[in-house]
């Protein structure tokens, strides 16, 4: 899947970039745009989505692309939480910590790769990732990479 993935990011990514077209995402709204990371409030891609090319130290002040007061993370098992997330970042992973600023047990994404389901994912403290992670790394590591 991740070469996959990545060879269709390149060959669209030249495409487009060799006639002068842009992509449009009608009926694929939680499109991800290459070199960033998709963040979604719903298992398998789904729900609130939030993507971004930076790392951040806090999801509690960011907000959702299609709700402007909702979070990705505001406490510890709210419903609309992170619960899936797609690297579209071919050049660096991607770590989400448990904490803000970036501390706390972790889980990270391989470049070009995707967690589909947080719900699956333990963390050392007995957690799982869905509906718990605070912040994100770019070009980061963890003990447990994922691509799924």
């Amino acid at each position: 899947m991740s070469f996959v993935k990545k060879a269709l990011g390149v060959a669209v990514a030249t495409t487009f970039a060799a006639t002068g077209l842009t992509l449009a995402t009608a009926g694929t709204a939680n499109a991800c745009s290459t070199n960033d990371v998709c963040v979604y409030s719903d298992s398998a891609f789904g729900g609130y989505s939030m993507e971004t090319y930076y790392s951040d130290a806090s999801w509690a002040t960011s907000r959702y692309a299609e709700n402007q007061g909702i979070a990705p993370y505001s406490g510890d098992g709210v419903h609309n939480n992170v619960s899936s997330a797609d690297n579209w970042d071919f050049s660096h992973d991607v770590v989400f910590y448990y904490n803000s600023d970036y501390k706390g047990p972790c889980a990270g994404v391989v470049v070009g790769g995707a967690i589909k389901h947080f719900e699956n994912i333990s963390l050392s403290n007995g957690k799982s990732m869905n509906d718990d992670m605070n912040s994100d790394h770019f070009n980061s590591t963890c003990a447990y990479m994922y691509n799924n």
